[in-house]
């Protein structure tokens, strides 16, 4: 399985992002998670949740551009995090996982793209397989299916990924499928 795609998100939203997300005027956005030691090691914000911000707009549009370029006409936005802007520093990852699919069965999926690259660390991992990813790599996960966190980041330099929630029906999810068992 390669859950890798060649979709890229141009490089004034990834700026945008990257500037948004580290700058701490914007800390009234994001939700903390903190060591036990106090230290913060991951923080998200669930851009849709702020509707009036352009940065939101910017990435709604974002997301169903790029959810056509794998051949996803049509979803429904996923109600818990939507789209949100995840950030790992030095000791944080995400814990595996598995999302549960909407009520009428369809197929919580994630389309990911690593914005900012940390010096060591914050792969995905898929079922118990790591994959190295690049900086503006992007990467399907099918997160009601599938098993899924990240590796731990370590250094100076945050991870900063966004990520596109959709609910697919499990009939449109076939082609993407055939996608990343052939590649």
């Amino acid at each position: 399985m390669n859950p890798r795609f060649n979709v890229k998100i141009s490089e004034s939203l990834r700026n945008d992002i990257i500037d948004f997300s580290l700058d701490e005027r914007n800390e009234i956005y994001f939700n903390v998670n903190r060591s036990n030691n106090n230290l913060p090691l991951r923080k998200y914000c669930v851009t849709d949740k702020y509707p009036d911000l352009k940065l939101t707009q910017d990435i709604q549009e974002f997301s169903r551009w790029a959810y056509r370029q794998i051949g996803v006409e049509d979803f429904i936005i996923e109600h818990k995090y939507g789209n949100f802007i995840g950030i790992n520093f030095s000791g944080g990852f995400v814990h595996e996982h598995k999302d549960p699919r909407n009520e009428k069965g369809f197929i919580h999926t994630r389309f990911n793209f690593l914005l900012q690259k940390p010096e060591q660390g914050g792969n995905p991992v898929i079922d118990g397989k790591e994959y190295v990813m690049e900086e503006t790599q992007a990467w399907i996960n099918l997160a009601s299916e599938w098993m899924h966190g990240s590796t731990e980041v370590s250094g100076n330099r945050a991870r900063v990924v966004l990520s596109l929630g959709a609910y697919i029906h499990p009939g449109m999810i076939q082609f993407i499928k055939e996608t990343i068992n052939n590649d």
